[in-house]
């Protein structure tokens, strides 16, 4: 459950080393990171978060509770576009409900392109999150950074680069590991799940679908099942859904069309 018991607001510009300072919040602090230099027409940087114990902060499905992060760019000076990305998130239990999200350190990479290539662009982001611990409380930090076209590589370019290889990859039609699913029948709405080739004993999965849509998944033997466990009033299949599936260090993402019998593409 979320209870709103406090709210923490910082703000940060940058220093020389490619990183704004430290924001710091409940459980938790942020700062921007950069990796360098202008290349091949974008700059990559990420919106690093550090959670103390074992507080935990959410993906952009936060799962049975919680609220995922916000990144408000508006503020920010000769950006064209500022993409964040998410690392795949972690299965973690918060007061008896099952959370989506990350513990310890997590850093959502972000892809930036300027509108002036030849000009630095003043990254200004507005963020919000939440950081978890028994009892969640939402926290918000102003962070600032510098992005040159010809600043040097950052010490923090191994880090975002990390975090980039843990963001699923988009699977196309056909693409392995394939997604299987078949009905089950039962009073609620429910899916195997099967992967061709099978996913090792550490994999996961999770489901996302429109707004109102949720969905319950749990491991069976080599495969998941699927249960549709709350839709809006009146709604219907089929609907689009997205998996992802995390199997070791490799992350997977593939939208499919859902119905009663069966899913396509």
């Amino acid at each position: 459950m979320f209870a709103v018991l406090a709210s923490a607001l910082g703000t940060a510009t940058a220093r020389a080393d490619g990183a704004s300072p430290w924001v710091t919040g409940p459980n938790s602090r942020a700062r921007l990171v950069s990796a360098g230099p202008l290349v091949e027409g974008a700059y990559r940087a990420g919106v690093e978060i550090k959670l103390e114990g074992q507080a935990l902060t959410y993906w952009r499905m936060p799962g049975e509770a919680g609220v995922p992060p916000t990144f408000d760019f508006s503020k920010s000076v000769n950006l064209a576009a500022a993409d964040v990305a998410y690392p795949a998130p972690f299965r973690l239990e918060e007061a008896g409900q099952e959370a989506f999200g990350y513990r310890h350190d997590v850093v959502f990479p972000i892809r930036i392109k300027p509108l002036d290539p030849a000009r630095p662009v003043q990254l200004d982001l507005h963020l919000n999150y939440a950081a978890c611990e028994k009892i969640c409380i939402p926290a918000e930090a102003d962070l600032r950074i510098t992005l040159a076209p010809s600043a040097p590589a950052s010490t923090h370019a191994q880090k975002i680069a990390s975090y980039t290889a843990q963001v699923p990859k988009q699977l196309n039609d056909g693409e392995p590991p394939v997604a299987t699913l078949a009905p089950i029948e039962g009073q609620k709405r429910k899916w195997s799940v099967r992967f061709e080739p099978s996913l090792g004993a550490e994999s996961d999965l999770f489901v996302e679908g429109p707004d109102g849509w949720f969905f319950d998944t749990k491991r069976k033997d080599q495969n998941f099942e699927m249960i549709l466990a709350q839709k809006p009033k009146n709604a219907a299949l089929p609907v689009r859904v997205v998996l992802t599936y995390r199997d070791g260090t490799r992350a997977f993402e593939r939208a499919i069309h859902l119905d009663a019998a069966a899913s396509t593409p």
